[in-house]
């Protein structure tokens, strides 16, 4: 399998976490990847941590907070 890391960073993206890491997961799935999806959050005062660590259970996501 091929390796892909994507690193996404974030302020204020909860809703749009939601959207964006199953799409990706779905992305390694159709295209045999072994994917990692590497969430830099700027400290975000909304639930964009919460919501990351939530997708972390089923998901290979990592949180990195500033």
């Amino acid at each position: 399998m091929r390796q892909l890391s994507v690193i996404v960073p974030t302020f204020q993206e909860a809703a749009n976490l939601v959207i964006l890491i199953p799409r990706l997961c779905q992305v390694f799935t159709d295209h045999g990847l072994d994917g990692e999806i590497t969430i830099v959050d700027d400290n975000s005062p909304d639930d964009t941590v919460d919501v990351v660590r939530k997708l972390s259970e089923s998901h290979p996501v990592r949180l990195i907070v500033r």
